[in-house]
């Protein structure tokens, strides 16, 4: 597959629905706006009462992490519109992507699920979006349409610390012996303590990707250090950046207008 061939092809998938995509924008050009990064879709002018996406750089991440290694099953935490979810099944066509999502952030959250099993449909992905709770209905959720086990986990739910740790524990499981959870949002929600708590208590690699805009994080077994490895040290940084980060404001800025 050609180096962005997927990103563009679910950009296009929302475009034929008369939908735009915002994303990968330099917060310099906007205020500062921490979020000008992140995806977001629209209706012409409107913003979609939705949550966001992951960044374009994330997604370039991704690429290059299922680039190096093909799981056959993906489980996600939070699905918004769809970006995660769709973008997932399309890096990965030979894995079945499943998205659980409780339908509360935003007015439109449950239109977002309706939406993505409806373009999943339509470009013959296998690739679901399933309404539940984390972590209530992970067990059933993975068992029904997982069979029980999870490859990589892609956990962009409530941005605490404690639910970070509930989705990790909920999925912990499910992990095959060859296995990869990445965490959305780290750095962005100061989510570090419990990414220390999952080191320290879990068996497996941790590591925080400095080098994408949200701050993620990611924890692996050590089955796969040698097929993801050199992917995972590309997105980090040496610890003198990671110290500095613990102490990043927290604040959201406000959006521009319009936004």
């Amino acid at each position: 597959m050609r180096p962005g061939e997927s990103f563009r092809r679910v950009i296009t998938m929302y475009e034929g629905r008369g939908l735009s995509v915002r994303t990968g924008l330099n917060p310099f050009h906007f205020n500062n706006y921490r979020d000008a990064p992140f995806t977001a879709l629209y209706r012409g002018a409107r913003l979609a009462g939705t949550g966001g996406g992951i960044a374009m750089q994330e997604c370039y991440f991704l690429e290059c992490l299922l680039d190096a290694w093909s799981p056959k099953s993906i489980f996600v935490i939070g699905n918004a519109f769809g970006w995660s979810t769709l973008l997932l099944a399309c890096l990965v066509p030979q894995a079945r992507v499943v998205a659980l999502d409780n339908g509360v952030e935003g007015h439109e959250a449950r239109a977002g699920i309706d939406l993505t099993n409806a373009l999943a449909a339509e470009h013959d992905l296998d690739a679901r979006v399933v309404f539940g709770q984390s972590p209530r209905d992970v067990p059933d959720c993975v068992g029904t349409h997982l069979a029980g086990t999870i490859d990589l986990c892609l956990i962009d739910g409530l941005h605490t610390d404690e639910q970070q740790i509930a989705d990790f524990q909920a999925v912990q499981p499910f992990l095959s012996a060859n296995h990869a959870v990445l965490f959305h949002d780290v750095i962005n929600w100061n989510m570090l303590a419990s990414i220390k708590r999952i080191a320290e208590t879990s068996p497996g690699n941790t590591a925080i990707l400095m080098r994408t805009p949200s701050g993620m994080a990611v924890h692996y077994s050590p089955a796969l250090r040698d097929a993801i490895g050199p992917v995972i040290e590309m997105f980090s940084q040496a610890e003198p950046a990671l110290s500095h980060a613990k102490h990043v404001e927290s604040k959201r800025p406000a959006p521009p207008a319009n936004w």
